[in-house]
Order: C-alpha cells, then structure tokens, then sequence
C-alpha cells in the first residue's frame, strides 16, 4: 500500500514528488524544489493558526465552591483534574473540599498585567533574531556538510555523522522554541494593556497550577518577567 501511495505522489503530484534513487531493492521519493516550497509555506500557515485554547482572564474568574463551577465563564473543568477517574470523583462529591477552593480561589484573584517595558525589549530582541546573549535559542545552528562515506576515514566520518545529529537536535529545539516565542508575542498583543487574571486548578496531589500556558507566573523565567502585579 505504501509503495502504491508513493508511486501515485510521484504520478499525480503536480510536480511536488520525483524519484530520487532508485536500485535493485529500493526506491527513494523524495520532494522537489517546489514540493518543499510548498510544504514550508503550509507549516508556516499552520504555525501561525496555532493559539493556546486557555488564555488569562480580563475579570476575575468564577470562585470554587466545591469541585464544579469554577474558572471560566463560559468553560466547565473540576477543582481538581483527575482525568474523570469515576471512583476519584465519587470520593470528591463527599469531600470537603472548601480549604483547597479558598487556597485556589485567593491566587486566581489576584490581578495581573503585563510588563510593558519587557514585553518592548522580548519584541524587539525577536524581531532582530537577536543578540544571542538574551535569547540563544534563536540562533540556529548551521548544519556541517555531509562527507563521502567513500573516501573519508571511517573514523572522521563517524565523527562527522555525530556533529550532524547533535546540530540536528540543536535546530530542531531552535525551531521549537521560537515558534512558542511567536506564540507569546501574539498572546501580549492579544492582551495589550489590561488586567488579567488566570484561572487555576489543583491536582490530586494537592499541587495549585494555572490553566494558561506558555504566560503564567508558574513558567519559565522569560515568561515570568513579562509578568507583573496589577
């Protein structure tokens, strides 16, 4: 089936597929100029569709009283996720619960903003890719040529073949990381200058955490400077 799929990608592909190698046991596809020109503008619409579903709060969130009816206005979750474990929640229902919802209650209270300033210079620092010193991940390492398997010295070409999978990972964590860069930098823009507020949950390990991510006061440092007390 696989190779019936790839020989109808390489047919009727407008273009996108080409026969790479082909020997007595294998058959390589791989895309053309075109098919990656096409497949990097689709990630970069895809990239640019992705949004958080959980955001921070412009008015405080609903207080818990018990385990229900909390946080969002418009979303319902639990006091305590506990991935709707039947035998958990009937535990719950009989529980008294009221010391966990006041601890959670006091901290999705508490009114936040956005540090104008910070969020000025994690902008601009973006919009440079750079200095490297501020944001490191930004840089994308440059991957070392490959070398003929050949004519090169068994050793040096395994040592080669190692740089390039170390470098490998290095791009591929750049890549990520800064597509959640972009994400934060459209989460500021989304909350400009307002209050906000972020709903929290407990876990039954009587752990507190928020519900947004990638800004929150839990997150990593970057995160938490853009953050300051309303």
């Amino acid at each position: 089936l696989g190779g019936a799929l790839l020989a109808l990608a390489v047919d009727h592909g407008e273009g996108l597929f080409r026969l790479h190698e082909q020997t007595r046991y294998s058959t390589r596809v791989r895309l053309t100029r075109k098919g990656l020109m096409v497949l990097k503008r689709r990630k970069e619409d895809e990239e640019r569709a992705i949004r958080p579903k959980w955001l921070p709060m412009t008015s405080p969130p609903r207080p818990w009283i018990g385990n229900e009816g909390g946080g969002y206005d418009q979303f319902s979750m639990s006091l305590v996720k506990c991935d709707d474990d039947e035998e958990v929640l009937e535990i719950f229902k009989k529980a008294d619960l009221s010391p966990v919802a006041e601890a959670v209650n006091a901290l999705q209270d508490t009114p936040w903003r956005i540090n104008q300033r910070v969020a000025s210079v994690l902008e601009a620092v973006y919009q440079r890719k750079g200095p490297a010193s501020v944001l490191p991940y930004l840089e994308i390492a440059k991957m070392p040529p490959r070398l003929p398997k050949k004519t090169t010295p068994e050793e040096e070409f395994k040592k080669r073949r190692g740089e390039r999978r170390r470098v490998w990972k290095l791009r591929n964590i750049a890549a990520s990381n800064l597509l959640g860069l972009e994400t934060r930098i459209a989460i500021l823009k989304k909350i400009g200058t307002r209050t906000i507020y972020f709903t929290h949950q407990a876990d039954t390990r009587g752990r507190i955490y928020t519900v947004p991510q990638e800004i929150h006061p839990q997150a990593e440092d970057m995160s938490r400077s853009l953050l300051e007390f309303a």
